[in-house]
């Protein structure tokens, strides 16, 4: 459940009318990911700040976190030396962002910033100084990774880029009116998130919902007035209280006690089968998460598995970013040939016992180091040997990146097999996965196969297309290169491991909504299962292949092109079988 923008608004209110003032007493790792800041106002609370897409962004817990394993993180070491003892001073939330902004300082003003961006996958804390410069960050984010925003220490903080939509609060209702009419029979609420900034799916539905008593209205037949009236309401809530938050569920006639929620928000979510109301915004994802969690009954054999994963993806990184320090100088490569061509062509003119010698070349002398124990041509011998081995390197320094580059994608796709599984066979199955892939560096004990045999899942498409799913890399193996045939189409969830899917085709095209739904499941069997919307790209299978040095189900593809989808909840579409 990812946390949208009338959330974080909520959260910014909540939370800042609990804690402006407070000393920041106490800050834990709760993991690479999560801090946890003690804040003391008279009384202690427990403020959790991740960047999990699994997890909500913020909650103000009642019993205090405890500390993770692994080493102190640069962001941990960076706020606990810097801000311990310093106050709360602010909390702000840029317009429509999913940002919130804490300002810690003292007397003088705010000196640090902590800014959490909550948003799911992309999600991020960044410590900033009092002139907006990052000290440090849970994620870095290098130019490799995004050309146009980098989070990297010394750079100066730039916010997510603003999305191209119109703002809700300034536009009119004939220009909605307009877009409901262009859009026809597709559904009002995806109108909504299409076009108006800081609108989720969620906020969109309960939209429709009180403005036409049907949250799945078609846009033709939503009143604009109405509807642009309802969504105003839900983004600007009154302040007298009247509208509460809620936690809401799938079922109506669910056991009140066993009933797992299914979202939360900081107003009444109508449109559900079943909303109950929460004292807060903060109260309702505490309930949330809380309730959620009981539920895993496998949650120590997940976080044991997650704890090796992350000690191998440290690894991993370590290696590649020593890599990336590894520059390919090719004038310096070109200088020991021709040092070796010159101690050759003017050996006469080299002292002996020289340490070093200047000889000419071309318009600029070059100056060589000699070994004074060997003779001009031994030392040219020397010069020709290090210009062979490093030209060696030079040439094996992609490759290696390369090879660098697959293990980390591996693993990644092992912590997103991690995050989906549903069962401990499928838990189980991760960490034998990590054990044959040698990538801990260190050996591990052999575990059972898990569920590595079960086949992945399909599902039929509105139009009657076969849907195939794979749910971990292992079954992404056979979705892609057992079950695909030429000419079916191949999506997955862009820039980020997820399921494989592809779509049957038969020799047929894709409809819109086949494509569309197949998209949507993309996102939903990955780790943007909470966002409000996804890339996935698509591209036909012949353009898919197997990733020299990845593993099973780990791919390069081309000439894809990119859609934004929602995502899919499965069981909106019927299943072929019980596994496909």
């Amino acid at each position: 459940m990812y946390i949208d923008s009338p959330t974080a608004a909520a959260l910014a209110r909540q939370v800042g009318g609990l804690l402006l003032g407070a000393r920041l007493q106490d800050l834990l790792q709760v993991d690479r990911l999560t801090l946890a800041l003690e804040l003391y106002t008279g009384k202690r609370h427990s403020l959790l700040l991740g960047a999990d897409p699994g997890r909500p962004g913020l909650r103000l817990v009642e019993t205090k976190a405890r500390r993770g394993a692994g080493a102190p993180s640069p962001l941990y070491l960076a706020l606990n030396a810097r801000g311990r003892g310093m106050r709360l001073l602010e909390l702000r939330q840029p317009d429509h962002e999913r940002i919130l902004t804490f300002g810690f300082g003292s007397r003088d003003g705010v000196e640090l910033r902590l800014v959490a961006e909550l948003t799911g996958r992309l999600g991020n804390l960044i410590l900033l100084d009092s002139d907006d410069r990052i000290i440090a960050a849970a994620r870095s984010v290098t130019s490799e990774m995004s050309r146009a925003r980098q989070i990297l220490p010394g750079q100066v903080y730039l916010p997510p880029p603003p999305q191209h939509k119109a703002d809700p609060m300034r536009v009119d209702a004939d220009a909605l009116e307009a877009w409901l009419a262009e859009a026809g029979q597709a559904p009002a609420w995806r109108v909504l998130v299409q076009r108006f900034v800081g609108v989720s799916p969620l906020a969109a539905r309960e939209t429709v919902q009180r403005a036409a008593g049907d949250p799945e209205r078609t846009a033709d037949a939503l009143d604009a007035a109405a509807g642009l009236a309802s969504l105003r309401s839900i983004l600007a809530p009154p302040d007298d209280g009247s509208e509460p938050a809620s936690v809401g569920y799938a079922e109506a006639d669910a056991d009140p006690e066993a009933a797992i929620p299914t979202a939360y928000a900081p107003y009444a979510l109508t449109h559900l089968p079943r909303w109950e109301p929460a004292a807060g915004i903060v109260e309702a994802i505490e309930r949330y998460q809380s309730r959620r969690e009981g539920r895993d009954a496998y949650a120590g054999a997940r976080a044991a598995v997650q704890s090796l994963l992350d000690e191998a993806l440290a690894r991993a990184k370590r290696q590649m970013a020593a890599l990336d320090r590894e520059q390919v100088d090719e004038a310096g490569i070109e200088r020991l040939r021709l040092s070796g061509d010159l101690l050759l062509a003017f050996q006469h003119q080299v002292p002996a016992g020289a340490d070093e010698v200047t000889l000419a070349w071309a318009d600029e002398p070059l100056r060589i180091r000699l070994d004074p124990a060997l003779s001009p041509v031994e030392n040219a011998q020397r010069c020709f040997d290090r210009y062979r081995r490093a030209r060696r390197a030079a040439e094996a320094l992609p490759q290696r990146r390369e090879v660098a580059g697959a293990k980390l994608a591996t693993l990644e796709q092992l912590a997103s097999d991690l995050a989906l599984a549903e069962d401990r066979a499928a838990i189980d199955g991760v960490a034998e996965d990590l054990r044959e892939s040698g990538l801990l560096g260190r050996p591990l004990p052999r575990r059972s196969a898990g569920n590595r045999s079960l086949k992945p899942l399909a599902f039929m498409a509105s139009d009657g297309v076969s849907i195939l799913v794979g749910r971990n890399r292992r079954q992404n193996e056979v979705v892609t290169f057992q079950r695909a045939a030429r000419g079916d189409l191949w999506l997955h969830l862009l820039g980020q491991p997820g399921a494989h899917v592809v779509i049957k085709l038969a020799g047929r095209e894709a409809s819109a909504r086949t494509l569309e739904e197949a998209a949507g499941l993309a996102a939903w069997f990955s780790r943007a299962r909470g966002e409000a919307r996804a890339s996935v790209i698509v591209t036909e299978l012949r353009h898919v292949s197997r990733m020299r040095g990845g593993g099973p189900g780990m791919v390069t593809y081309r000439n894809e092109r990119t859609i934004d989808v929602s995502p899919l909840d499965p069981a909106t579409l019927r299943p072929l079988g019980k596994r496909a």
